[in-house]
């Protein structure tokens, strides 16, 4: 039998990216699912009402939770487990009937906006892509990314359309990190001229993010600690995080757990330490620790601010059989 499941107004049933192991349904109620357009990042709502099932393809296709769901208002949702959610949908052809119509149309909005997006790609040149992304970072105030990104333009296209522009904002990104700071930068010794080497610290920053992205762990790990024991502003601490995240993911759970234990003796005000003490915990779940899981996840909950983070945490410790 399907649970019935309790929630109030503004509370998240699940977030994107969480574990999808149910397919739900608005007995009572308003949800709203929301998700991010494919082609144009905007935010994307839709709400849903009683009789409505949600959650389904994440759920048969075995990948996690595609979008947020948030309650409008208090509402009751019913919680089919694989099996249960089957036996109902080979009892009513009505059901099957209406899923294959919202999939369909659902497909072919998707299919649209990848091709126009593989459209835009192949019709864009690459100098005009570099100095796009150049141009985001400028305008997102990321002046010591920015700067990299426009000295890459200029080595590569000094020809290039907007290579006078590229000019302006290189000129410009170094006059605001040299006055202000953008949390990338560190200013050299006589504070008139920008230390150079924050460019590569950058680079090398992107570089190991790609290589994690890619899965490949091991070497984004002797960047990471490079650039850790570096000290550099802006990078150290993130990078201090990140290098225990990749243990984690390489399956180094005691390693992961002893790293950030040290790093906290050292640092026990560090800017991550929620981020730490999670790992932490889900490090002593796949040990088998549930006790100590439960614990550090908890301790991970009071020290962190972010809405989608305390989520995640919350998830968490709901799966270990906390409160």
């Amino acid at each position: 039998m399907p649970k019935a499941l309790q929630y109030q107004t503004n509370s998240v049933i699940y977030f994107r990216g969480n574990k999808a192991e149910t397919v739900l349904l608005v007995q009572s109620g308003k949800i709203c699912l929301i998700s991010e357009d494919l082609e144009t990042r905007e935010e994307v709502k839709e709400v849903l009402g009683k009789g409505e099932f949600f959650g389904v393809k994440s759920v048969l296709g075995h990948y996690p939770r595609e979008e947020n769901a948030v309650v409008l208002e208090n509402s009751v949702v019913l919680s089919f487990t694989v099996p249960e959610f089957e036996a109902v949908a080979a009892r009513n052809v009505g059901l099957i009937m209406q899923m294959l119509k919202v999939f369909s149309n659902q497909m072919r909005r998707i299919h649209k906006q990848v091709a126009s997006l593989l459209k835009e790609e192949k019709t864009q040149a690459p100098d005009v892509g570099l100095f796009a992304v150049g141009d985001y970072y400028f305008k997102s105030k990321k002046y010591a990314y920015a700067r990299h990104i426009f000295d890459r333009y200029l080595s590569y296209y000094p020809a290039g359309k907007q290579a006078e522009q590229a000019e302006t904002y290189l000129r410009t990104a170094d006059t605001y990190i040299a006055r202000y700071g953008d949390g990338l930068a560190q200013l050299s010794p006589n504070k008139e001229t920008v230390d150079t080497s924050v460019s590569e610290f950058a680079k090398l920053y992107v570089e190991a993010q790609e290589l994690m992205s890619q899965e490949k762990y091991l070497p984004a790990c002797q960047i990471l600690k490079k650039i850790a024991d570096s000290g550099e502003v802006g990078f150290a601490e993130k990078c201090e995080l990140e290098l225990g995240q990749c243990f984690f993911l390489m399956s180094k759970y005691e390693e992961c757990i002893k790293y950030y234990t040290q790093l906290l003796i050292k640092k026990p005000k560090h800017t991550s330490v929620g981020q730490m003490l999670f790992f932490m915990g889900q490090s002593h779940e796949q040990c088998g620790r549930i006790e100590q899981a439960l614990s550090f996840c908890k301790k991970a909950l009071n020290l962190t601010t972010d809405v989608v983070a305390k989520g995640n945490i919350n998830a968490v410790i709901k799966r270990l059989g906390g409160v």
